[in-house]
């Protein structure tokens, strides 16, 4: 499958990449992802979220404290995909498809974290009342 990731879901990438290292993991997860798009600060996924009415501090945080609950602290330098997070990549691209999309950008990532349903991140937005259902951009 390619990949036609914009240039703000790399960015993105990048960025969780370095939030898991802040967070001492040695696993790049779906929660990480959300991480790098609020660290990210732009996009239809930033746009969502301040619709839901969803304070983006709180979330960060929200988010940080369950992954440090997790405990899964390691002190490893490579930092690694979990199958969780493939997954979401690549539903992620057939989320852009659906919406005939060219590119693969935030709000696709988003709606592939929600969609999952068994991740860190859905679980936490549906505190916040937002759901894949609702969430149709």
């Amino acid at each position: 499958m390619k990949n036609n990731f914009s240039q703000r879901v790399r960015k993105i990438i990048s960025y969780s990449r370095e939030e898991a290292g802040r967070l001492q993991n040695n696993y790049l997860g779906p929660e990480h992802l959300m991480l790098g798009i609020l660290r990210n600060g732009e996009g239809l996924a930033i746009q969502a979220l301040n619709d839901f009415g969803i304070e983006l501090d709180e979330l960060k945080q929200n988010i940080d404290s369950k992954v440090l609950e997790q405990n899964d602290i390691y002190h490893n330098n490579e930092i690694v995909l979990t199958k969780n997070t493939e997954k979401i990549l690549k539903m992620s691209i057939l989320e852009s498809r659906l919406t005939k999309n060219p590119e693969t950008d935030s709000e696709h990532l988003l709606l592939a974290m929600l969609k999952d349903n068994d991740n860190l991140v859905s679980t936490t937005l549906r505190e916040y009342n937002m759901e894949y259902s609702g969430a149709l951009m």
